[in-house]
């Protein structure tokens, strides 16, 4: 009698269906949405890619222009989502040396009911992005991710006297009503 290896279990296709509609839902949540980060990667002026934790989390906008083969991309019998994100305000000093970022979105495991968290920081909010116009010695704006135009306000308020205090100045200064960008 000839013994023959174990044929492989098949792939269960309701599991591995299962698995695709979350993560497409996953990111359909988040699309165009402005997100807390608690890691990014992005690249470097080499173009080597850096992972990069992020203390505290930093804001971004996580891309609805995704591509599909990267959202339901399978490694190691996971699917390991990777969305396309942009830094709400790429000259914060943690990511201002990178470029072209994307974070990882919950991998789920194709046989088990396994899930690993993604990049998103746990109980962060989806954030707005406002341009809040300020006035002191000149007149500008700044963007600010806040849960709302009153927290864009208050946000608004703190850089602006922080800067102001920066600057050696101590006079007073006007914060105009925050537009949320789209």
């Amino acid at each position: 009698m000839i013994m023959r290896p174990a044929l492989p279990t098949p792939r269960p296709r309701s599991r591995a269906t299962a698995v695709a509609a979350a993560v497409k839902q996953d990111y359909a949540a988040v699309a165009g949405k402005v997100v807390m980060l608690k890691s990014v990667t992005g690249y470097n002026t080499a173009e080597n890619n850096v992972d990069r934790p992020l203390d505290p989390p930093v804001a971004f906008r996580v891309s609805d222009l995704t591509p599909p083969g990267e959202l339901c991309r399978v490694v190691d019998d996971w699917i390991d989502p990777i969305w396309d994100v942009e830094p709400v305000d790429p000259d914060d000093p943690q990511i201002e040396d990178l470029q072209r970022f994307y974070c990882y979105g919950t991998s789920y495991h194709l046989y088990s009911e396994e899930s690993e968290a993604g990049d998103i920081a746990v109980a962060a909010p989806v954030l707005k992005v406002f341009k809040v116009p300020y006035t002191f010695t000149v007149v500008g704006e700044i963007q600010i991710a806040a849960r709302d135009d009153i927290d864009a306000k208050t946000q608004a308020a703190d850089h602006t006297s922080t800067e102001l205090l920066a600057h050696g100045r101590t006079s007073s200064f006007n914060i105009g009503l925050p537009v949320e960008i789209p």
